[in-house]
């Protein structure tokens, strides 16, 4: 959830919790602490919501799972196969935004997506 974009650990979760609120790290939880002791790492989070800059925050998670939903596919890829848009159209909302049509998911920031939501949500409702 406090991931950054570019890395290996942002991914949906994080870019929506980031979206919706401000997430840091307080300390880690070691393994011990549990019982039984798990195979992952924990950690305890400290999330501050603020005002959402976006009307449709539904459209927003789908906006973002459809970005992440093959990891190794370009956005315009997984954007086409998840909206009534064409790939075309697509690259051409990502042209707006100065975004590469080989961009990944995990090279948008955030407020990238809100805007990538508001731009598909406008396209579709043409």
């Amino acid at each position: 959830m406090v991931a950054v974009p570019g890395t290996k650990q942002y991914g949906a979760l994080s870019a929506l919790v980031q979206c919706v609120s401000q997430a840091r790290l307080c300390f880690s939880v070691p393994p011990s602490c549990f019982y039984p002791e798990p195979d992952v790492d924990s950690a305890l989070l400290h999330i501050d919501t603020h005002r959402v800059r976006i009307d449709d925050i539904a459209f927003l998670n789908r906006t973002i799972k459809a970005s992440f939903a093959m990891r190794r596919k370009t956005l315009a890829n997984n954007l086409s196969a998840a909206f009534a848009l064409t790939k075309a159209q697509i690259e051409q909302i990502l042209a707006q935004m100065n975004i590469e049509p080989t961009a990944r998911a995990e090279a948008l920031m955030p407020a990238q997506f809100e805007l990538l939501a508001r731009q598909l949500d406008h396209a579709i409702k043409k």
